[in-house]
C-alpha cells in the first residue's frame, strides 16, 4: 500500500499517525540530503549513523526539534543505551544458583515499552507534550542522557588525543591545553560571540567566566571523586608542570587586564581589549609550545 501526503505540509491542524509522521520525517531527511552540495552529502552520510543513534536515545521536547516519532522511539530505546553506558548487558536481576535471572536490558525494555505507548497515546504530532511539566520532564531526561553521550565521547576523544600525542611525541597536557581546549570551547565561542553581536555584552562576558568556573569546580570535583572511588584511594598525587603554571599566569593576567580596563573606562570594555586578549592568547600558545619542546 502506497502512502501519500499531498498538501499535508500546509495543514497544521491535521493529526498524524506515527507511521505517517515517520514517513514525513524520512521525506524531509531525503529532501535535505538532495539540497546539499557534494562535500556536504559525504559528511551527511558519514554523520548519519551517529545522528540516528542520537535521535533514538535522546528524547527532545523543544518546539524547533520536536518529533513525536523520535520522542516515542527514544523513550523505548534509551534503556539500551544506558545498558551500554553502564556495561549492564551481561547483568541479570534475581539470579540464583538454579536460575540465571532476568537480563537487565529485557527488564528495562519491559519498563520503557509501556511508557513509550503511553507517550504515543498522550502526545500530539503537531506540538510538544503538554502541559509544561510534561515537557520539562522529557527535557530533564534528555539532558541526563545527553550528558552520558558527552561523557562517552569525551573518553574516546581523550584516548585519540593520547594516541596522537604518543605518535607525535607531544605531552598530553600540551594537547589538553590546545586541541582539546579548542574543541571543548568552540561551541562557547560561537555562542558568546553571537550574544555579544546582539548587544548582550554582559551576558557574553559572564558566560566566558562561568563556563571555566563550572568546568574547574564541577568537572574537576566530580572527576577526581569518581577516580578516587574507582581506585579506592583517599588522595591522588598531582603535579603542576611549567606549561600548566604558565596557563594559570596568563589567565590571571587576562582577568587583571579586564578588571583594570573596566575600571579605567568607567565600567565599559572597549573594542581594542579584544585584540589585546587575542594577542595575549597567541603569546600563551607560543610560550607553552616552546616550554614543551625545550
Amino acid at each position: 500500500m502506497e502512502i501519500t501526503f499531498d498538501g499535508l505540509d500546509g495543514d497544521e491542524d491535521l493529526e498524524l499517525s506515527l507511521v505517517e509522521e515517520g514517513v514525513l520525517e524520512l521525506k524531509a531527511l531525503y529532501s535535505d540530503f538532495l539540497d546539499k552540495a557534494l562535500h556536504e552529502k559525504i559528511l551527511f552520510v558519514m554523520e548519519l549513523p551517529f545522528t540516528i543513534c542520537r535521535k533514538l536515545t535522546i528524547p527532545l521536547a523543544a518546539d524547533e526539534v520536536y518529533s513525536r516519532v523520535f520522542l516515542v522511539l527514544s523513550l523505548l530505546v534509551l534503556p539500551l543505551w544506558l545498558c551500554f553506558y553502564y556495561d549492564l548487558f551481561d547483568s541479570s536481576v534475581g539470579a540464583s544458583e538454579s536460575s540465571s535471572g532476568l537480563p537487565v536490558p529485557i527488564l528495562m525494555l519491559l519498563i520503557s515499552g509501556p511508557i513509550s505507548i503511553l507517550v504515543a497515546k498522550t502526545t500530539s504530532s503537531q506540538h510538544p507534550p503538554q502541559p509544561q511539566a510534561y515537557a520539562a520532564l522529557v527535557a530533564a531526561i534528555g539532558f541526563v542522557v545527553a550528558a552520558t553521550w558527552i561523557d562517552r565521547l569525551a573518553d574516546n576523544l581523550v584516548d585519540v588525543l593520547e594516541l596522537f600525542g604518543l605518535v607525535c611525541g607531544i605531552p598530553s597536557y600540551v594537547l589538553g591545553m590546545t586541541l582539546l581546549a579548542w574543541g571543548n570551547s568552540i561551541g562557547d565561542l560561537i555562542t558568546n560571540v553571537g550574544m555579544a553581536k546582539r548587544g548582550l555584552a554582559n551576558m557574553a562576558i559572564t558566560a566566558c567566566f562561568a563556563g571555566p568556573v563550572f568546568n574547574m569546580l564541577i568537572g574537576l570535583g566530580v572527576g577526581f571523586g569518581l577516580l578516587m572511588k574507582s581506585e579506592e584511594a583517599e588522595e591522588i598525587s598531582v603535579r603542576l608542570p611549567p606549561e600548566l603554571a604558565c596557563g594559570i599566569c596568563f589567565g590571571v593576567l587576562n582577568c587583571a587586564m579586564l578588571i583594570g580596563t573596566g575600571l579605567a573606562c568607567g565600567g565599559k570594555v572597549p573594542a581594542y581589549f579584544g585584540y589585546a586578549s587575542g594577542t595575549l592568547y597567541l603569546m600563551y600558545i607560543v610560550v607553552v609550545v616552546t616550554l614543551s619542546f625545550t
